[in-house]
């Protein structure tokens, strides 16, 4: 087979690829080959953030530090709804097959790291958080449906491919686990003030929780007290010009030891600082008070079987002409709170096939729409070089709710 036939395989692999883990040529459910290719080998890179509210430039300077003034925190609470969310995705991968000759399947082995993070909140929370309580008088905060999940793992996989359409099924071994979460399922908080000569000041803060979560594990190392096994699976099937492409990657269980647990409900009464106005009083204490109504003693769990942030993927593509072809993609996240995504893309070939542009665009997702843009170019009949974004505008517009950016490498010999 020549290049010229398997670029145009290859760009309905590449380009079709717009899911969560949008660079992952193996792992996405196809693997780029043909017949006469007896090593493939990969590296994939991919970052994507995205909210309904929080902006490019103060999500930068929450992670990575910095001043946010008065006008940063105006502008976020004028996109704020009722309830709120963020999420963000880190992939970084590396595979490589081999393909016997004159053999129906191809073997190989990879290795991914997988970094999540999401909140939900709600627009009173982040008016307490950033501003006090002192815009709430007397009426409560609701802080409900409030979570927080930092998920990271390392992850080995073996797997076996379908050398004649790329099918192929893999089990992945998970370690070097850490996963924190913090929640409240239902959840307020209202302050009472007296009046201390012309001031007024908070005599009690009362916070309301029917139900408060916090759990924390780290994995001692790579394999240490916590190991998990899931399965990625993937079918390709062909019709004339269509291709239809469903995968499944991370379904399984993670097994976990050591876990911190806080967990409470009820109501909890912190009486607010309590120091005559103007005095030297050191408010520190209080804060420790409340931290301490809310989160009692920390409990280490004996064992606990967690499900894996398993992803599910559809695709389809087609070739509409010579130059141009189309790729629609729906994809999710399972239980981390993601929504679902869906891409329709336009690619126009160049140079027959060796290099291709597109343009997709994509609904859903906690910014519901975004625009993107990408780029393949084959470095002579051996690799190929593949960058692009699924969220343009956050590279030049600072108040963008979604940024992201892959980048991908591929070597067939």
């Amino acid at each position: 087979m020549t290049y010229q036939k398997f670029a145009p395989f290859l760009v309905a692999i590449i380009l079709t690829n717009t899911s969560v883990a949008q660079v992952d040529l193996l792992q996405d459910g196809s693997l780029p080959y043909d017949t006469t290719t007896t090593v493939f080998a990969n590296v994939n890179l991919y970052r994507c953030d995205n909210s309904n509210s929080i902006s490019m430039e103060f999500g930068e300077k929450m992670v990575r530090g910095g001043h946010i003034d008065r006008g940063i925190k105006d502008r976020i609470y004028g996109n704020l709804e009722t309830l709120n969310n963020y999420g963000a995705s880190t992939y970084i991968s590396a595979n490589a097959i081999y393909f016997p000759e004159n053999k129906k399947y191809g073997f190989g082995v990879g290795y991914e790291l997988t970094s999540y993070q999401y909140a939900q909140f709600s627009d009173d929370l982040f008016e307490l958080v950033f501003y006090g309580n002192e815009g709430f008088g007397n009426q409560q905060a609701d802080l409900s449906s409030s979570s927080f999940l930092n998920y990271i793992s390392h992850t080995i996989s073996f797997t076996a491919v379908e050398k004649s359409t790329g099918s192929f099924v893999s089990l992945a071994v998970h370690g070097g686990f850490r996963y924190i979460e913090t929640s409240i399922d239902k959840g307020s908080l209202s302050t009472s003030y007296t009046n201390s000569g012309e001031q007024s000041l908070a005599s009690e803060v009362e916070i309301n929780a029917r139900y408060f979560l916090s759990e924390e594990f780290e994995s001692q190392g790579l394999f240490g007290n916590n190991i998990g096994v899931g399965v990625n699976v993937g079918y390709n099937l062909k019709f004339g010009k269509h291709l239809v492409s469903v995968q499944g990657k991370d379904i399984g269980f993670n097994y976990v030891s050591g876990t911190e647990l806080r967990d409470t409900s009820g109501t909890f009464n912190f009486s607010g600082i309590d120091w005559d106005y103007g005095s030297d009083s050191n408010p520190t204490s209080a804060f420790e008070s409340l931290e301490d109504s809310i989160s009692p003693d920390t409990r280490v769990s004996a064992g606990k079987l967690r499900v894996l942030p398993a992803r599910f993927k559809l695709r389809y593509f087609t070739p509409i002409s010579k130059k141009f072809s189309i790729a629609i993609t729906g994809r999710y996240i399972f239980d981390l709170g993601f929504n679902p995504e869906g891409t329709a893309a336009v690619n126009y070939h160049l140079n027959q096939s060796k290099t291709v542009v597109w343009i997709d665009g994509t609904v859903g997702g906690f910014n519901r729409y975004s625009v993107g843009l990408g780029a393949q170019i084959g470095i002579g009949n051996t690799s190929i070089f593949t960058i692009g974004t699924r969220h343009a505008t956050g590279f030049f517009y600072r108040e963008a709710t979604a940024l992201s950016a892959y980048a991908s490498y591929a070597l067939r010999l």
